[in-house]
């Protein structure tokens, strides 16, 4: 690959890579290049719309979807589409697929059952079960407390006791 000032840039690998989107979904994109030398990640409109992906240039506003699903909205910054997304959001991940992943994809199931699907080969990529501890599954499986038998304060006055949710404005902006 070269770049502007027709500087060679190496290409170490081409693979598949599963792509975190801030919306907790993954994205999967085909025979990705990595370039060491390159700054910045880019994104081809050619690859993606081989991906089955549909990208739309209004204005000033690129917005790339899949099927019903907003994918990124990306914002003009000179000649080039900034995507919306900090980098916090969006890292690429592994192909190889842990306990961990299916655990979660499985909405936290216990390790018991993940093991009965695996033996009857539904966890495609899976070799073994062995999952780690999940401080959020145990919090989840505690007993919650009845609250229709916690005694009711009856108040005199209207107002004398306010129940309010007080939250400020996002600090991540959502799709």
């Amino acid at each position: 690959m070269y770049l502007g000032g027709n500087e060679p840039c190496d290409i170490v690998r081409k693979d598949d890579v599963m792509v975190n989107l801030s919306n907790e979904l993954s994205l999967k994109l085909r025979n990705i290049r990595h370039i060491p030398k390159l700054k910045k990640n880019l994104l081809f409109v050619g690859q993606l719309t081989d991906g089955g992906m549909k990208i739309t240039f209004n204005s000033n506003v690129c917005k790339i979807t899949k099927g019903a699903m907003m994918i990124a909205h990306d914002k003009k910054e000179g000649t080039l589409y900034m995507t919306s997304c900090s980098e916090a959001s969006i890292s690429v991940v592994s192909l190889e697929l842990d306990a961990g992943v299916w655990h979660w994809r499985l909405g936290h199931m216990n390790e018991r059952g993940m093991k009965i699907m695996l033996s009857k080969h539904k966890l495609s990529g899976l070799i073994t079960i062995d999952l780690d501890f999940y401080e959020d599954c145990v919090y989840g499986n505690q007993r919650r407390v009845n609250l229709s038998k916690v005694r009711k304060t009856l108040k005199a006055e209207r107002l004398e006791l306010v129940h309010i949710d007080v939250w400020g404005k996002a600090s991540v902006p959502s799709l």
